[in-house]
């Protein structure tokens, strides 16, 4: 429907305003078009069809942009390594997962060791910070910087800057509760509640902006009721509050979401990234090299 539309557009547009020598569309004089009546009413076709046209771009939420800062094209800089985890928030809160699963926050550019193992972190600032141990077990780090069990299981978790957290189901215990095998759970009001979809990675940067990945790397957001489907396929994804959406492709390269497509940025060989948010992103790449982007 968009198309013929548009097409309609463009005919209209072609008979209602001439073309100069230069091929650019002038625009007629009104006294030119009152003293033609098929100029007229084909003015009035044009109007109507571009109001139709703009009432459908409204309503179609693969036109609703998160963001509207240009697309930033990070530099890279190594920082140390090996690395299998980490995750940024918005405010720069920065945890990692070492090779050995042993956890490190970085302090002004330093490594600080934390207490405890971890197979995945996530963070949404220094306020919201949770992880998953070796077996599954789900941790928040509380205000005493002391990591506090939560209830259930997870293989995956994400919380957001406004500390709003999702987790997938491990699969052993999606199909002790008769779920499919990648179903979520969120926690609302202290209280986990399941969540509908299937992800294998689900990346939350507040409650209004989550994005995930199915197994077979299609790329799908959460638009307040269902999941949308987003153009691509991509092996992780990462977000941040203020609407930046970033992606590792199958070609290990990074992606970043434009607010239509995937815009291919600087970065190879990569397997994880996280936005921290204003044009900042870490990445690690598949020897566990840690980097961070340096702006253009």
């Amino acid at each position: 429907m968009r198309l013929v539309i548009i097409t309609i557009f463009w005919i209209l547009s072609a008979q209602a305003l001439p073309i100069n020598r230069l091929g650019e569309r002038e625009k007629s004089s009104r006294d030119e078009i009152l003293g033609d009546p098929i100029l007229f009413t084909l003015e009035k076709d044009l109007k109507n069809v571009q109001e139709i046209l703009a009432d459908l771009l409204r309503q179609d939420d693969h036109f609703n942009i998160p963001f509207e800062s240009p697309i930033i094209y990070p530099r890279w800089k190594y920082v140390g390594g090996p690395m299998l985890g980490l995750d940024a928030g918005k405010d720069g809160t920065l945890f990692a997962i070492s090779a050995n699963k042993n956890i490190y926050k970085f302090k002004e550019e330093r490594m600080m060791g934390v207490t405890g193992l971890a197979s995945q972190i996530s963070v949404g600032s220094k306020d919201h910070v949770c992880a998953i141990g070796p077996n599954g077990s789900i941790f928040k780090l509380d205000r005493f910087q002391k990591w506090r069990g939560q209830k259930g299981k997870a293989k995956f978790i994400s919380c957001g800057f406004d500390g709003t957290m999702v987790a997938i189901y491990r699969d052993l215990d999606a199909k002790r509760f008769n779920l499919k095998a990648g179903s979520l759970i969120i926690k609302r009001k202290g209280k986990w509640r399941n969540f509908p979809g299937q992800l294998e990675i689900v990346s939350v940067g507040s409650k209004n902006n989550i994005w995930g990945l199915k197994s077979s790397g299609s790329v799908w957001f959460f638009n307040g009721k269902k999941w949308d489907r987003r153009p691509g396929e991509m092996v992780y994804i990462s977000t941040s509050a203020d609407g930046t959406v970033a992606a590792i492709g199958k070609n290990g390269g990074a992606y970043l979401w434009d607010g239509l497509d995937w815009v291919n940025v600087s970065g190879v060989n990569l397997v994880l990234i996280s936005v921290q948010g204003n044009g900042k992103y870490w990445a690690i790449t598949a020897d566990g090299s840690l980097w961070k982007s340096l702006k253009e």
